[in-house]
């Protein structure tokens, strides 16, 4: 799981770990995660989405994939294009080198890829990386009503 944690990420850990999933917790701070999640019987990897070497470790042997992380606000040596999109591209790579099967992509409610908000732009983007990949897909928005999958 990518943005891990995070506020969905730590809320979408402790009920994946409590139904008896097998997580893998990507993370950039460890510090972080270990006060966030350290509660929970998870494996911890730092890493960084934007890392094409990183990613594939990280999902060496995993069947599926959720790809919470994102940032909402731009700041020095984040955009939207960097983080948002081109990390999403870099994660679906990554996932087909290690024939990950299913991906979770947690989008956003208005993500379109030609909206004229900057960071609704970015998610739509990646949204649209993640339904036109070969692997089997659920996107979603902030809403459980608004969920979208392909087999």
């Amino acid at each position: 799981m990518t943005g891990a944690a995070g506020l969905v990420g730590k809320r979408t850990c402790t009920v994946l770990t409590q139904q008896g999933w097998q997580v893998r917790a990507l993370v950039r701070s460890a510090t972080k995660a270990a006060e966030r999640l350290g509660h929970l019987k998870l494996e911890i990897r730092s890493g960084d989405i934007r890392d094409p070497d990183s990613m594939r470790a990280a999902l060496k042997g995993a069947g599926s994939l959720v790809h919470l992380a994102a940032i909402a606000i731009e700041k020095k040596g984040e955009s939207y294009e960097d983080t948002n999109t081109a990390a999403t591209r870099t994660v679906l790579d990554a996932a087909r080198a290690e024939s990950v099967e299913r991906i979770v992509y947690m989008s956003q409610n208005g993500a379109d890829s030609r909206s004229p908000y900057p960071f609704l732009r970015s998610k739509g983007i990646a949204q649209d990386y993640v339904t036109q990949s070969s692997a089997k897909w659920t996107v979603s928005s902030a809403h459980a009503w608004l969920i979208r999958t392909a087999e």
